[in-house]
Parts: structure tokens; C-alpha cells; sequence
């Protein structure tokens, strides 16, 4: 009975297949099973994988940092657009120099036409003069205003082999600059403008968002007096509202007693640059400007 139980028993989990053993085990057969999941591909597989890719999207392949570096076969590389935008700064052919700082008649050197610049201090004097010779730090603007005791000149070339020669006036009438220093600079400011031919003009400076300057209004009369030709330049307009720029520029140009319009310049945003800019090479060439109001 033993011996056929055991016997039994034997047969009937040997011959029949046993559950467990036949049927195959989830976890071995399933994909996702930790048995079962395939290996993390190589930098190589994945590169290829990205090139792939780009391949299917229609686009250039990608390389192994991911970046499309050329336009597939049969197809042209697509250009790449940018926007410019128009510069309004007025373009030199050559670069602007520095020539000399002189506060004396005997230091003033000769050479091509020149146009002064004059105004109060913190006009924006040197501001502007970096937007007509297009350069950044031609003439050194400070927080300080009144900074200018000399004359500066520059030489800044133009279209054609015309140079023009601009001449930094000192600012005058700030509380900064000691009155002695303030009374020197009109015995100066005199003798150059006076006694030098080469000078075409006086471009007076004044602040658009001040009221008529009294200095500034003597300055235009003490010029037309001596027969200076005087061109009125309102500085900083991008600050000035539009709607009101007309009848300021009506108001300066009453108050100088002048018989044509001011210029209306911004350094910052480049308007009425190279129109002024234009101007003065017309008076640095043409002849008898000098003596004009």
C-alpha cells in the first residue's frame, strides 16, 4: 500500500504536468519585468536615435549634441532672417581724433573749417558731439557739470575727404564753476571766435524743457553783433512731448531772435542728427557763411 501510494503519487506528479512547471512564469514572460527589460542603450544608440528623428521630421539630421547641422540631400538649407534695424546716426568714413585742448590764442593749431559748439553746462554739449562724429567717447561726458575749462578740438573726416574740425566750447553758467574760472572763459571764448577764420559757425546748445535762458539769448545777440553766424540747436527732443515740440521750437526761435528755425536734435534716439550733421558740412564748404545770421 506504501510502496503503490508512493508509486502513485510518484506517477501522478511526474506524469502530469505539474501547474507551476508548465505554465510559463508572468515575470519571466511580461516585458516590463525586471528579468525582462532591455539594457539602456549606449551614447552612441542614442545619437543615432536623435539622428533618426530628425530624419522623420523632415529635417536636417541631428548630430551627437543634438544640433541639426546640415540641410538633408535634395533639399536646400532654409537662410536664416534677421532684423536690422535702420541706424539714425549719421555714418563716418573715417575715424574721429582728438587734436588738441588749448586755452590760449598762441596754442589754437591751423587747419581745416571749424564749427564751435557752445552752451550751458549739462546741455548734453558732449553728448551730442559723440552722435555727429559717431563715436562713443570722442567728447567725455561727466555728472559733474562744468567740466570744460578749455577749448577741445576734433578733427572728424566726412564723406568726399572733407574734415571737419569741431571746437568744445566751455560750459558757462553752472554754480559748480568758480567765478574767476566763469570770468576767464568769456576773454577766451572771445579771442577764438573772434580772431579765428577758419570758424563757420556757432552751434549755441539749449535744453528744450527749459524756459529761454537769459545767457544764452545775450550769447546769440553778442554773435549776430559780430557777425557769427549763429545755428540754435535744442537738444534731448526724445524727452520733449510730441504734441508740444512745434510750438516749443516757435517759442526758442522768438526768444533768440532768429529769423529761421532751430535744430531739433536727440543724441539718444538719433533724430535731427544727420539732418544737422548734413547742415554743416554745407556751411564748411560754401563760401561766405561765416558772416551770416
Amino acid at each position: 500500500m506504501s510502496g503503490g501510494r508512493g508509486g502513485g503519487s510518484g506517477a501522478g506528479r511526474g506524469g502530469k504536468p505539474s501547474a507551476r512547471g508548465a505554465k510559463p512564469s508572468a515575470r519571466g514572460a511580461k516585458p516590463g519585468a525586471r528579468g525582462g527589460k532591455p539594457a539602456k542603450a549606449s551614447s552612441g544608440g542614442r545619437a543615432a536615435a536623435r539622428a533618426g528623428r530628425g530624419a522623420r521630421r523632415g529635417g536636417a539630421p541631428l548630430d551627437a549634441a543634438g544640433k541639426r547641422s546640415r540641410a538633408p540631400e535634395g533639399k536646400p538649407a532654409r537662410p536664416v532672417l534677421t532684423k536690422t534695424r535702420p541706424s539714425k546716426r549719421p555714418t563716418q568714413t573715417g575715424g574721429a581724433t582728438f587734436v588738441a585742448s588749448v586755452d590760449s590764442p598762441e596754442g589754437f593749431p591751423e587747419g581745416p573749417p571749424e564749427i564751435a559748439f557752445a552752451g550751458r553746462s549739462n546741455v548734453g554739449k558732449s553728448s551730442l558731439l559723440n552722435a555727429l562724429s559717431n563715436h562713443r567717447s570722442l567728447a567725455r561726458t561727466s555728472k559733474t557739470p562744468g567740466r570744460t575749462q578749455r577749448i577741445n578740438l576734433f578733427d572728424v573726416p566726412q564723406p568726399g575727404g572733407l574734415v571737419l574740425r569741431f571746437a568744445d566750447l566751455p560750459g558757462y553758467g553752472h554754480a559748480s564753476v568758480p567765478g574767476k574760472i566763469r570770468q576767464e572763459f568769456g576773454p577766451m571764448i572771445e579771442r577764438y571766435l573772434l580772431g579765428r577764420s577758419t570758424v563757420r559757425a556757432v552751434c549755441l546748445l539749449v535744453d528744450g524743457r527749459r524756459e529761454p535762458h537769459e545767457d544764452a539769448v545775450n550769447f546769440t545777440l553778442w554773435l549776430q553783433e559780430h557777425g557769427v553766424r549763429v545755428e540754435l540747436v535744442v537738444t534731448k527732443l526724445d524727452k520733449l512731448p510730441k504734441n508740444q515740440r512745434f510750438s516749443i521750437l516757435a517759442k526758442l526761435k522768438r526768444a533768440h531772435f532768429l529769423d529761421r528755425a532751430p535744430w531739433a536734435t536727440s543724441a539718444l534716439s538719433g533724430e535731427g542728427v544727420p539732418e544737422l550733421l548734413a547742415h554743416l558740412r554745407r556751411l564748411a564748404t560754401g563760401a561766405g557763411t561765416r558772416r551770416a545770421r
